[in-house]
């Protein structure tokens, strides 16, 4: 795993912040995927991406899930690196400190960064809009 500038630990994959009415992120408002786990915790994933997928091995332990029977499951530890994954929305959140990144995880987290800035652009042009 190739690895990018480390300015803060990984947050636990237990502290999660979400809204869960609109299944966005507490902290950039951008959407992705609620998901409940088999023991009743929810997981927001970011939203998948066919063109950009991500593998086990692009994801630390404790962040990567798979989606089967209607909830999300942990990527057990030892799993194929090459095995399809999607990632806790909380590490490539553009919003919070940067954590040890993969490229790929770089990559995605620099993608709802622009993203985000897109939102705002557009959130910013329609209270123009209304305010002439």
């Amino acid at each position: 795993m190739t690895t990018v500038a480390i300015t803060n630990s990984a947050t636990p994959a237990i502290n999660r912040s979400y809204n869960p009415e609109t299944s966005s992120c507490s902290s950039c408002s951008l959407p992705g995927e609620l998901w409940t786990t088999p023991e009743g915790r929810h997981v927001l994933l970011d939203s998948n991406n066919p063109m950009a997928p991500l593998r086990a091995g692009d994801v630390p332990a404790g962040y990567g899930w798979t989606v089967a029977d209607h909830h999300a499951h942990p990527v057990p530890d030892g799993t194929a690196s090459e095995v399809p994954c999607q990632v806790d929305h909380i590490l490539v959140c553009p919003c919070r400190p940067t954590t040890l990144l993969s490229q790929a995880l770089l990559e995605r987290r620099l993608l709802n960064k622009a993203r985000l800035y897109c939102a705002q652009e557009l959130f910013d042009e329609g209270r123009a809009e209304t305010a002439d």
